[in-house]
């Protein structure tokens, strides 16, 4: 597909919100800026008849072995065109789009889970360790991305 064109799309909802925190006293009196890591993984669905894309951004906080905070929410958008603008061969898996707009959800839906565990960590032992920000180039590797026609 060498033709590029521009997609419009809207956020529908944003649902299945959680922020789990689970600080233990064994673990806070171990928790510091270098005992702190960060996982996070992206699962995306393409939904070809619905014309939708839902994004589902995961993050974990881990202090040594202990996972500390475990967040995610599923952010569903509505793509006017999906169906008429995307290739999807369902024996390689490979999918073309005519306007690639799977990184700029990507990215809006990280970010705002990044605001959502901001807000809930408020008042709490991991307040003050925020979701680093991670650019989209990281965000693409670790993403799962899955289609139902």
């Amino acid at each position: 597909m060498e033709e590029q064109v521009q997609i419009s799309f809207r956020l529908d909802s944003i649902t299945n919100e959680s922020v789990n925190i689970n600080v233990t006293d064994n673990v806070l009196k171990d928790m510091g800026p270098e005992t702190i890591r960060f996982q996070y993984r992206v699962n995306v669905e393409l939904n070809l008849s619905k014309e939708t894309i839902i994004v589902t951004p995961d993050v974990r906080y881990k202090c040594k072995e202990a996972t500390i905070l475990t967040s995610e929410a599923q952010f569903v958008y509505s793509v006017p065109g999906l169906k008429a603008n995307t290739l999807y061969n369902s024996v390689t898996g490979e999918i073309k789009q005519k306007a690639d707009i799977i990184p700029t959800l990507v990215s809006a839906s990280f970010s705002s889970l990044r605001g959502m565990i901001h807000l809930a960590t408020k008042g709490t032992p991991v307040n003050g360790y925020p979701v680093p920000l991670v650019g989209i180039d990281s965000l693409i590797q670790k993403i799962g991305v899955s289609v139902t026609e």
